[in-house]
């Protein structure tokens, strides 16, 4: 398969793109698409989300109407959970990787690989994806947050689940 090839603008904003005359176009190969690997790192950003809604619900629950033996139970136990949280540094890490071979996704988690059948991208925003693994008995979703993985990695795994 044949694709030509844009470039981006120099100097410009990040995903500004232009495409040359068929002249000055560079034509590659496509890479191989058939099996690829992405590897997962820890989220930072899952972290920091997590924050952010314990800090917020604690203010709520503050402002709130509730008694206060309640607020009080509350709030000590978000507290509770935000220390062991950052005790524990669970960064969404239980994903090693993600790769697609012999036409099927494979998930790597700690110690097991599970195949998948299909990938479906249900949700694309600035901060996260929404990842749906399809197999006949089973349905599996992951929250890929941007810090996990690349731009480069995220685009491949975009265009491999919109070629299936």
């Amino acid at each position: 398969m044949i694709i030509c090839s844009v470039e981006p603008i120099p100097n410009s904003m990040p995903g500004l793109w232009v495409m040359k005359s068929p002249q000055q176009l560079s034509c590659k190969k496509l890479s191989n698409l058939s099996a690829i690997n992405i590897p997962i790192s820890k989220s930072f950003l899952c972290a920091r989300l997590i924050k952010a809604l314990i800090f917020i619900t604690i203010f709520l629950l503050i402002r709130s109407s509730l008694p206060l033996a309640i607020k009080v139970c509350s709030c000590l136990f978000l507290i509770y959970y935000l220390i062991n949280h950052l005790r524990q540094k669970l960064y969404n890490d239980e994903i090693k990787s993600i790769s697609f071979e012999r036409q099927q996704w494979v998930l790597v988690e700690q110690q097991q690989k599970q195949s998948y059948a299909e990938l479906v991208i249900l949700i694309h925003n600035p901060y996260f994806q929404i990842l749906q693994f399809v197999r006949t008995d089973m349905k599996r979703f992951v929250i890929l947050f941007h810090d996990q993985a690349s731009t480069q990695h995220r685009r491949l795994l975009h265009l491999q689940a919109s070629v299936r």
